[in-house]
């Protein structure tokens, strides 16, 4: 996409003066939107709620690109499902995820897979859970990343097994 081709998108998406979005599923998977394209996506849905599902998938976004959608997706009240496999966030990354799961109570399911994440990244991930008593994630995707048993135990111990014997 090219960058006024997105920022027409993104008014499409939020600002459209002729009728609101009525979209639910939007695959951006596999397009160089970069730091820059991450801007434009934050404003358009930091107020839509009818995105349901927004896969950004392989689209280059990095810690910058994180870092401009982590209020935008800290605040949205309709996203369910977000993908962001492949988008080399790493540790710096997941502390702005943590923000974003200690505040957002609709993502269901999150990918997070291949993008350098670590014990730490992990940790901040599962922080962000477990700070939210609204978080709603049922599922996290982990694929393809650098985590050892360190991590996986600390994912275990705060959301498995604490979790269920709340119940």
């Amino acid at each position: 996409m090219l960058p006024k081709d997105f920022e027409l998108f993104s008014v499409c998406l939020h600002e459209n003066p002729v009728a609101a979005s009525k979209i639910r599923t939007l695959n951006l998977s596999r397009n160089n939107i970069g730091g820059e394209g991450s801007k434009l996506l934050a404003n358009a849905l930091e107020h839509n709620t009818s995105l349901k599902t927004l896969d950004i998938s392989s689209c280059k976004i990095g810690v910058s690109g994180i870092l401009a959608l982590k209020k935008a997706l800290a605040n949205n009240k309709g996203i369910e499902e977000l993908n962001l496999y492949r988008n080399i966030i790493d540790v710096d990354g997941a502390r702005c995820m943590k923000y974003v799961l200690e505040h957002n109570s609709t993502l269901k399911f999150i990918d997070l897979g291949h993008n350098r994440l670590r014990k730490t990244g992990l940790k901040e991930i599962v922080s962000g859970i477990t700070a939210n008593k609204d978080s709603k994630v049922t599922t996290l995707g982990l694929r393809s990343n650098f985590i050892n048993d360190d991590g996986i135990s600390n994912l275990f111990e705060n959301l498995v097994f604490k979790k269920s014997s709340i119940k």
